[in-house]
């Protein structure tokens, strides 16, 4: 009986002096753990999303400047430079004129996506474009014939069917590469 009496005073004394035991230490540490593994692999989504919506958008633009040549028999092509990417219609050697959104219809300079800001954090960090001769001049312009669709460097006096386009988008040391290929179809990897 004694024993017991004891024990309850101590333990009633160990509560009154504050601190924490191993349980409760233990039971927050788990909470912490647990935590943090569901939120580090949810922000690494979130990543891995920005850089997917990129390439996205910018397989859209290509895609819509390839449909809006067919559609109207106008050549439409996309301009990609560093960060920057912009779909415009050729109206006459050497002027051309941005095209707006299809959707949004944003005024100004027409469809624009710029890379490596807070809306579109993925960086564009590398475009090559290639032809079947060279054609200094738009490399880092693939134009969409009117009428055909068909990629390429096309200019009044510089023609040239495409070989590869390939732009390549990074974020956070992940990468996609958006591809247009000879046939004018457009790929993301």
């Amino acid at each position: 009986k004694r024993f017991f009496e004891e024990r309850r005073r101590s333990a009633g004394r160990r509560r009154r002096h504050g601190g924490f035991t191993l349980i409760e230490i233990l039971t927050v540490v788990a909470i912490m753990a647990i935590a943090a593994g569901i939120a580090v692999p949810a922000m690494r989504a979130s990543d891995v999303y920005a850089l997917d919506r990129a390439a996205t958008e910018l397989a859209q633009m290509l895609r819509y400047a390839r449909s809006e040549a067919r559609r109207t028999g106008i050549t439409h092509g996309v301009f990609a430079g560093t960060d920057i990417a912009t779909l415009y219609q050729w109206v006459s050697s050497p002027d051309h004129d941005a095209v707006r959104h299809p959707i949004t219809g944003a005024p100004g300079d027409g469809w624009t996506l710029t890379f490596g800001d807070s809306a579109r954090p993925a960086s564009l960090s590398s475009v090559s474009v290639s032809f079947d001769r060279t054609v200094y001049w738009y490399s880092k312009y693939v134009n969409f014939t009117g009428g055909s669709g068909w990629p390429g460097s096309y200019h009044d006096t510089d023609r040239s069917p495409l070989k590869s386009a390939v732009y390549t988008l990074t974020y956070n040391g992940d990468t996609r590469t958006v591809s247009v290929l000879p046939d004018g179809s457009v790929r993301i990897e």
